[in-house]
């Protein structure tokens, strides 16, 4: 009769802090705009979920657009820089990706296949920034597999040209 007692209370202990845990899961917060910001993230907010429309009609909004300049202009000098971006699709998701300057090469840790790209790691030779597009050109994929284009991020073109002004010469 013990043993049947203790059994049972183990076996709902068990299911008590199963359930517990999945509950916990479930109501974990979103990840949210105003956290990537605090955390130093460049934001991309997708207005649509439409992707000819965020890169034709510009259905977008980014925070802190600023940093991909000071990025580049770090870089262009020859020094080691960093920048992570968190885009945030119309329905909630995010996918955030890192984008580093070893001194040497750029790599990119993509994790957002949104613009047509797969995930993965690039090692690339240029980064470029025009037209409201942040791209890396003559890249290569962990097995060695040439991309002559990757995109990092889509913005507003009217924010890129006056950043442009202000932090590139």
């Amino acid at each position: 009769m013990k043993k049947n007692v203790l059994l049972f209370i183990s076996v709902s202990l068990l299911f008590i802090l199963v359930a517990c845990s999945g509950e916990e899961k479930m109501t974990k917060p979103q990840y949210t705009v105003e956290e990537a910001v605090n955390d130093g993230h460049i934001v991309v907010q997708h207005l649509s979920q439409n992707f000819d429309e965020v890169r034709l009609d510009g259905k977008l909004e980014t925070k802190q657009l600023k940093k991909i300049f000071e990025f580049k202009k770090m870089a262009e000098q020859g020094k080691k820089t960093e920048v992570k971006i968190t885009i945030f699709n119309k329905n909630g998701t995010y996918v955030t990706s890192k984008l580093n300057f070893n001194g040497e090469k750029y790599v990119f840790e993509n994790n957002f296949t949104g613009y047509k790209y797969p995930e993965g790691t690039f090692t690339c030779d240029y980064f470029t920034l025009r037209h409201g597009t942040a791209g890396l050109q003559t890249c290569k994929n962990k097995d060695g597999k040439q991309l002559n284009r990757v995109t990092v991020l889509l913005g507003e073109i009217d924010k890129f040209k006056e950043l442009e002004r202000e932090i590139l010469p």
